[in-house]
């Protein structure tokens, strides 16, 4: 190629571009939560021509290219930009402001120490004794058991332990035990508030009553107390409303209920029998609007808002807590309330305080979910859970119109919620948080360890309930 002698007039340099101004898209990506955030913003693209000496070329290219990026970042800045948000399965879409993308420029490129499970292990701030969830857990557990008991005949000697995780239908599966022992004459003791108890003081015979582990309540109208019983016979005492006598509730109860801690075990002491813990789980965001809205309307008298200022509660709350970095089910709540274990607690308060981190606490409770071989019921799969829990009470299926009235028809019944209100339910607060797009995806980051355990118990949940099917048609054959 001919380089020319001379090189036109600066002057006339607007003679030597293109007529047409080429459109170049300049992208960037930002991931926040794995959503993809992409900005577009059209420039003009300066192509010189003649070409020039290589050393009036680079000049004049540096020249341009300074003007050509102050043009660039004067679009950026001064014009809008189609910003685009589409979260992975594609449920939403909305055009973002630019400081809202240079909010999540920071996020991205923000370090935030990562207070792993691995990592506490190896600094001590958790027994290497509670290890890790194997890769290959679900695969190679063993799931499904055998009956536990019956509706015919003497009360055997098995027990049954169902953990209410709150806000997961709970009343209404506390209904069902009631109903079954009444019409089978089985024991069964209802309590609250106990998913806090000092483990020493159950199981053991040397304690009279259950007790708090940081000693707030013994019984009471705040402490661990019976709510509810039904006496395998007339003859036998009822006891409502006071504190949990531990020999008591070890002498009169087959079915043992309520606001428990996983690992309560009354019986620990007996070699001779078989206890099975049953929970229940529920769709994350559902479970967690109502179990605020109950306690939002507890602690203010029984004040009921509409949807909004219930929204707007609930928005002011989750940022404020992601603010401090803080995630639902951190400090012994949410699933870590009922799901670890009353001594995990004690070393876990003890080590890492009452506000022991959920990153921390997934895969112990993951463990112990495996460990405990616990039967796990879903809320928005009522038949699938109530068959599993009648082939563990009442595999003659003698009480299969009560099975049936509590959900055992369909595989997808969900039960009623308590929070339903006058003016609104869970599900209208909910829809209204996730048309909120920006909230939407805060809220999923704030419950995202909680939502982690809800979906590997709910492959426990398939794989009990292909156990049970392939076990009957075993018989069957």
């Amino acid at each position: 190629m001919t380089v020319p002698t001379s090189v036109p007039p600066h002057e006339n340099l607007a003679d030597t571009v293109h007529g047409s101004f080429i459109s170049t898209i300049w992208r960037d990506k930002l991931c926040f939560h794995q959503q993809v955030v992409n900005f577009v913003v059209t420039v003009p693209d300066l192509h010189l021509y003649p070409p020039m000496k290589i050393w009036r070329t680079l000049i004049l290219f540096t020249v341009v290219s300074v003007v050509l990026f102050g043009a660039i970042n004067f679009v950026y800045i001064n014009k809008s930009s189609t910003i685009t948000v589409r979260n992975s399965n594609k449920q939403y879409h909305q055009v973002l402001t630019l400081e809202q993308v240079e909010n999540l420029s920071r996020l991205r490129t923000r370090k935030v120490k990562i207070d792993g499970y691995k990592t506490a292990v190896e600094s001590g701030k958790i027994p290497s004794s509670w290890p890790a969830l194997p890769e290959d857990a679900l695969s190679t557990a063993h799931i499904f058991t055998e009956p536990l008991m019956s509706c015919e005949g003497a009360a055997m000697a098995n027990k049954l332990i169902f953990i209410h995780i709150f806000k997961t239908a709970g009343s209404t599966v506390r209904e069902f035990f009631n109903r079954y022992a009444e019409n089978c004459q089985r024991g069964w003791i209802a309590v609250t508030s106990c998913a806090d108890i000092n483990p020493h003081s159950i199981g053991n015979g040397n304690v009279e009553h259950w007790q708090d582990r940081r000693q707030k309540y013994i019984g009471g109208q705040n402490g661990c107390r019976i709510v509810d019983q039904v006496s395998r016979s007339a003859s036998l005492e009822v006891k409502i409303e006071m504190a949990v006598p531990d020999v008591f509730v070890r002498k009169n109860a087959d079915i043992l209920g309520g606001h428990l801690s996983l690992g309560i075990n009354p019986w620990a002491i007996r070699k001779d029998l078989t206890v099975t813990y049953l929970t229940f789980i529920r769709d994350t965001q559902m479970k967690f609007v109502s179990g605020y809205l109950y306690s939002d309307q507890q602690n203010n008298g029984g004040r009921v808002l509409s949807d909004l200022q219930y929204a707007n509660k609930i928005k002011s709350r989750v940022r404020d807590l992601r603010r401090q970095n803080k995630y639902y089910a951190d400090g012994f709540t949410g699933l870590s309330k009922y799901l670890l274990r009353p001594e995990q607690k004690v070393f876990m308060a003890k080590t890492r305080g009452e506000s022991a981190p959920m990153s921390v606490m997934k895969d112990i409770i993951k463990q112990n979910l495996i460990d405990l071989n616990v039967v796990i019921g879903c809320v928005e799969r009522m038949g699938e859970s109530m068959r599993m829990i009648q082939e563990l009470i009442d595999p003659e299926e003698t009480q299969l119109e009560l099975f049936e009235e509590f959900g055992l028809t369909g595989k997808d019944t969900v039960l009623n919620d308590s929070s339903t209100r006058k003016g609104g339910t869970t599900e209208s607060v909910l829809s209204i948080l996730l048309a909120d797009v920006d909230f939407a995806l805060e809220l999923r980051e704030f419950l995202k360890y909680d939502e982690e355990v809800t979906q590997f118990a709910l492959q426990l949940h398939f794989k009990q309930v292909n156990e049970l099917d392939s076990m009957k048609m075993a018989k069957k054959a």
